[in-house]
């Protein structure tokens, strides 16, 4: 008589423990489907941000004077200046400003050789 009631009992525990485990999953995965989406909205949102800023960041952008690399200047140059000047523009684009950019001078490191070496290491990819 106990031996059945002790059957029946670790029996519904049993369904009743991967029953809410089986849900919880069902539940999580619901959760990363509507992150997913919202991400994506929010990509295709931003893009289309960037590339009105883009536009009208073009038709401002009136640079007088031209930029002047310094200190040994690298082979990819163009991308530094134009990345550079990107961050620039996007900094005044509210205040109707226009900026000049004089020169671009890289700044010295403040780390010592050995945290340098340190940095280098712990970040570099696997």
């Amino acid at each position: 008589m106990y031996s059945d009631v002790a059957i029946n009992v670790t029996f519904t525990g049993i369904v009743i423990v991967f029953s809410m485990l089986v849900l919880l999953v069902l539940v999580l995965m619901i959760f990363g489907l509507i992150s997913s989406f919202a991400t994506k909205l929010s990509e295709k949102k931003s893009e289309r941000i960037n590339k009105a800023q883009l536009e009208k960041m073009a038709l401002d952008t009136n640079i007088e004077e031209p930029i002047i690399l310094t200190q040994n200047a690298p082979s990819n140059q163009n991308e530094i200046v134009a990345a550079i000047s990107a961050a620039i523009a996007t900094i005044y684009s509210g205040s109707g400003k226009k900026p000049i950019i004089k020169s671009i001078k890289k700044s010295g490191s403040r780390r010592s050789a050995w945290a340098s070496a340190g940095i280098a290491d712990n970040t570099r990819t696997f």
